[in-house]
């Protein structure tokens, strides 16, 4: 299960961004709604994790 862990307002743009922390590597999306969050966030982690597919790269930290 992935968690997004960060959450905020980016003023210079009047946006919200988020970014994916458990992940190996930079997983981030903008939105200016948190509706928009929530459909930008899907596409961000599903491109994000095809990439890590193609590239064999295991996308998600190990959890202890």
């Amino acid at each position: 299960m992935v968690t997004l862990h960060l959450l905020f307002m980016d003023s210079e743009i009047s946006a919200f961004r988020g970014q994916f922390l458990d992940v190996k590597g930079y997983c981030d999306f903008v939105a200016d709604s948190i509706e928009g969050l929530q459909k930008e966030g899907a596409i961000s982690l599903a491109e994000f994790i095809e990439t890590c597919t193609e590239e064999e790269i295991a996308p998600f930290k190990s959890r202890r």
